[in-house]
């Protein structure tokens, strides 16, 4: 069997006294065999911890939310914490990560709760 991804999103932005304005964002995902999807706790505030990968070797794709408290996101973490990317609570992001992904509470002192998924190869 196999296993095809694509991953398609629209956003519209209406009532700004203009015509209603549309972007659209595309992932395409060449040849996943594999994906993982988690609910996570972060385990110890103000400390960055990495995703669980389950069987993903190689990342194409990864969609995160962050249930309960804001989080940061860095995609391609080497050495230190560089925060690529936001996410609010009750929001989600999509990205194709560089590298190793790990994600850090935004606000001091507060765990955060998020449920993700990861799609790659094994």
């Amino acid at each position: 069997m196999t296993m095809s991804a694509s991953v398609r999103m629209m956003v519209e932005i209406a009532g700004l006294d203009s015509d209603d304005i549309n972007f659209p964002i595309k992932f395409d995902v060449s040849d996943p065999t594999t994906f993982t999807m988690q609910r996570r706790i972060q385990a110890v505030a103000d400390t960055e911890e990495s995703l669980d990968l389950g069987g993903v070797s190689t990342i194409e794709l990864v969609i995160i939310k962050a249930i309960t408290n804001d989080m940061l996101i860095d995609c391609d973490f080497t050495s230190t914490f560089d925060a690529d990317l936001s996410v609010e609570e009750g929001t989600a992001q999509v990205f194709k990560p560089e590298g190793t992904v790990k994600i850090i509470n935004k606000d001091a002192g507060v765990q955060c709760t998020y449920l993700y998924i990861v799609i790659g190869t094994t």
